[in-house]
C-alpha cells in the first residue's frame, strides 16, 4: 500500500529481482496533473519474478533515490 493524492497515486515503474531472495520495486510519481490535495491509500499487487525462489523475500522500495528495505513474512 502507498499513500498520497487519490488522483495521482504512485506508479511502479519497474519490478526486478536482484537475487533469488530480493525484489526491488521502483516507484515514480504519477504524471497526472493537477493532483487533489487529499490522502488516499492505493493497493499494489505484483507477481514475483521467476528467479525469486528464496523465502522469506526481502523487498527494496525506491522513490526519488531513497530506498526502504523490508522482509516479507515467510
Amino acid at each position: 500500500m502507498t499513500f498520497g493524492s487519490s488522483s495521482c497515486p504512485l506508479v511502479a515503474a519497474s519490478v526486478s529481482a536482484d537475487d533469488p531472495g530480493t525484489v526491488t520495486v521502483d516507484f515514480r510519481y504519477s504524471s497526472n496533473n493537477p493532483c487533489t490535495a487529499d490522502m488516499a491509500m492505493t493497493t499494489h499487487v505484483f507477481t514475483l519474478p521467476e528467479n525469486v525462489t528464496q523465502r522469506p523475500v526481502a523487498v527494496a522500495f525506491i522513490l526519488q533515490g531513497t530506498t526502504v528495505r523490508m522482509e516479507l513474512p515467510g
